[in-house]
């Protein structure tokens, strides 16, 4: 019969505890008394009497890094670190900030997580980064995709290199003014104009609006306001969780069961200036209370039946009750219909 024999000389104890002053118990194993420890590995994990794993995930780095000098923490780089005032008064509150003994430079306008936000929340600092970038990857494609023939590859290299830069986080940045929209449009008009040039079909297509109905592409403006009212219907129907954004929303409750068609499912708030009246999460609700009006009109339900293959076909655009690919289907097909412009 086979007998398991323990080496007392590789056998240890270890209490776990947080107290300062733990019992001490003596263990014995064939009347040798065990060492008293206070880490221990086992399965490779480095144990502590505190169940403070500290040491472990310090091993854990340096033996990912290959360095002595790896510490477990983070400090802040001062000269890294920046103050910024969000308000629209001409003059801010005075303040000093520190880190380390450092004072923070005050600074107009940073940069987070892709976005440059500056003291008065204009966003124009940062649609001015995006037409620069944009118009500079644009002319990496014209440099690079002159031996493609193919026009969809062009239009699919263009969405994913340019489009998607013009698009980053719209939702926050969304502007509300024509001169900035236009200035963001011109990118994506001097792409068509390429495309038509390149095609020999400058001659027919002479406009931005029938460039955009030949090659299938929606306006920059009707993409940001499909992205808005997508962010809109994710956060309505718990896609995004977030009950802080949730609450912000002002939903109209009907006194009637059946609905009119002047009901309005948001609240839109009253505002003193053009820039609360902007902002995103009011701007979510202004952009979807207009798009269900001009869905549930009369007349818009005649112009869907002149282009749609089924004659009975209408519009009916509910954030509530259609799932995510009917309300999108249904949105392009309303900015596709004689190129509606809500806004």
């Amino acid at each position: 019969m086979n007998k398991l024999f323990f080496n007392t000389s590789k056998c240890s104890v270890m209490s776990f505890t947080h107290s300062r002053h733990p019992h001490i118990y003596k263990y014995n194993i064939d009347g040798v008394a065990l060492q008293q420890v206070t880490e221990v590995k086992d399965l490779g994990v480095h144990f502590t009497s505190k169940l403070n794993f500290r040491e472990h995930i310090l091993k854990i780095c340096k033996k990912a890094v290959k360095s002595p000098r790896v510490t477990v923490g983070m400090t802040l780089n001062a000269d890294k670190c920046h103050d910024i005032k969000f308000s629209r008064k001409k003059t801010s509150l005075a303040t000093t900030y520190y880190i380390d003994g450092r004072i923070l430079s005050e600074v107009p306008h940073i940069r987070d997580l892709g976005v440059t936000l500056d003291n008065k929340l204009r966003y124009n600092i940062h649609i001015d980064n995006v037409v620069n970038k944009g118009f500079r990857t644009l002319g990496f494609l014209f440099r690079n995709c002159k031996q493609f023939r193919d026009t969809r590859t062009k239009i699919i290299i263009y969405s994913a290199l340019v489009r998607s830069i013009l698009e980053y986080c719209s939702v926050v940045w969304n502007p509300h003014f024509n001169i900035y929209s236009h200035r963001i449009e011109k990118i994506q008009k001097r792409f068509l104009s390429y495309l038509s040039y390149d095609h020999n079909l400058v001659k027919i297509l002479r406009t931005y609006e029938d460039r955009l109905n030949y090659f299938n592409v929606q306006p920059l403006s009707n993409r940001r306001q499909l992205l808005d009212l997508i962010f809109l219907y994710k956060l309505v129907n718990g896609v995004i969780d977030s009950s802080y954004l949730l609450a912000k929303l002002n939903f109209r409750t009907p006194l009637k069961s059946k609905r009119p068609l002047s009901f309005i499912p948001f609240v839109e708030k009253s505002t003193r200036s053009r820039q609360a009246r902007y902002s995103p999460i009011n701007s979510l609700m202004l952009s979807y209370n207009a798009i269900y009006k001009l869905s549930h009109k009369n007349c818009i339900s005649a112009i869907m039946n002149t282009y749609n293959k089924h004659k009975d076909r209408k519009v009916d655009i509910d954030i509530f009750s259609d799932n995510l690919w009917k309300f999108k289907s249904d949105l392009l097909n309303l900015y596709s219909s004689n190129n509606c412009n809500s806004q």
